[in-house]
């Protein structure tokens, strides 16, 4: 956290060894000098880094994000857009999740695999002519792994093809909250 801290170390490095060269002749050196010697030096090394901020961080989970990207009939115009959306969450994810997309309209289609580099999702050959959320939302959580975060985010326009889907896509996303999926959206 504060780097600049760090360079204590020389003087405190040079308070345990000047010492200890002076004091210690060649005939008077013994392991128990040379022990203290390297004590002395871990606990400064030690006392520094902490007073620097020093800090690490070991993840042992894995975050697995699914982005759903409508290309139905009503957000044809936007690909560029929703391309852009997806490139930015990519950019922004930690370094130990894992990023898949999915395109949906009357259908889905993986159409990037998790942990694969993302291309633009103009190539997705999904049918153009519905929406169907409900659909896409069960197929991502299908996909992910038992010991991982499972996170969602929707790119969509909300406009259905299905205007009673809207009760069946209330309850796929409270199954999926009760199966701790994380669920976004960008609208």
């Amino acid at each position: 956290d504060n780097p600049y801290l760090l360079l204590l170390l020389i003087p405190m490095l040079a308070l345990v060894l000047v010492p200890y060269f002076i004091s210690i002749r060649k005939e008077n050196k013994s392991k128990a000098s040379t022990i203290a010697l390297i004590l002395h030096t871990v606990i400064v090394l030690l006392v520094i880094l902490a007073v620097a901020g020093m800090s690490n961080t070991t993840v042992i989970t894995e975050t697995e994000l699914y982005v759903l990207a409508d290309l139905s009939h009503s957000t044809i115009n936007d690909i560029d857009l929703i391309d852009e959306h997806i490139a930015k969450i990519e950019e922004e994810l930690p370094r130990n999740s894992k990023m898949g997309v999915i395109t949906f309209g009357k259908d889905y289609v993986l159409h990037t695999p998790l942990g694969e580099q993302f291309t633009s999702v103009r190539e997705s050959t999904v049918d153009h002519s519905a929406t169907d959320i409900v659909s896409a939302l069960r197929y991502a959580d299908s996909l992910f792994g038992e010991s991982s975060i499972k996170r969602v985010v929707i790119i969509t326009d909300g406009l259905s093809t299905d205007p009673e889907a809207t009760g069946e896509l209330i309850r796929v996303i409270g199954d999926m909250k009760a199966n701790d999926v994380y669920i976004d959206a960008v609208y």
